[in-house]
């Protein structure tokens, strides 16, 4: 869980960091000089078709309007894969979002983890979602405004220092305070058959 965390966050942080140009529109405030919250949300779509099928692999090739093939690896878990037919319609939707806020710290350090996932029954067409959610609270140990640069102790004791693209963030974050992380990652998955 230690290294888990220690990524998660630094990778957070990064992601904050080079995303905070859209970020930017989507800090929030309370109060004037209140700490800030960053919220930063992307999606991805992919609508295509199966081209090919490759059983003992459990690989699917998708091909979309544009003729870009992807290719997918299909886990044992996924109990509907003998269903998939070269030309059904595939729809898939990721969907991935990360807050960031800093308040006045109180000395607790969490970190939270959940997986919900559902998925079509034995012998129905392939369909399903899965969301994962973490959750850290890490205490703020340093502040480098000057090279951007912001240390975080997480909930196991792991320090990170991760380096902060837009430096005016740091504006109202201190020693002392602490960063709440909130990354959620959903995949949503629909198979259908070509009329």
């Amino acid at each position: 869980m230690k290294s888990t965390t220690a990524v998660f966050v630094s990778g957070t942080l990064l992601l904050a960091g080079v995303s905070a140009d859209s970020a930017l529109a989507q800090q929030t405030a309370s109060q004037a000089g209140a700490p800030k919250s960053i919220k930063l949300t992307d999606t991805y779509q992919l609508t295509g078709t199966i081209t090919a099928i490759d059983p003992v692999a459990r690989e699917v090739h998708v091909t979309d309007a544009q003729g870009q093939t992807f290719v997918f690896a299909v886990g044992p878990g996924a109990k509907n894969f003998n269903q998939l037919k070269t030309n059904d319609h595939v729809r898939l939707k990721l969907t991935r979002a990360v807050a960031v806020s800093v308040s006045p710290g109180n000395g607790i350090r969490s970190s939270t983890e959940t997986v919900t996932a559902a998925s079509a029954p034995l012998g129905q067409m392939p369909s399903g979602s899965v969301q994962h959610r973490a959750t850290i609270v890490a205490d703020v140990i340093g502040v480098d405004r000057k090279h951007g640069l912001l240390k975080v102790k997480g909930p196991q004791g792991n320090v990170v220092e991760a380096r902060v693209r837009h430096p005016e963030l740091l504006g109202n974050v201190k020693e002392g305070d602490q960063l709440t992380l909130d990354y959620t990652e959903a995949v949503a998955l629909s198979v259908t058959r070509a009329p």
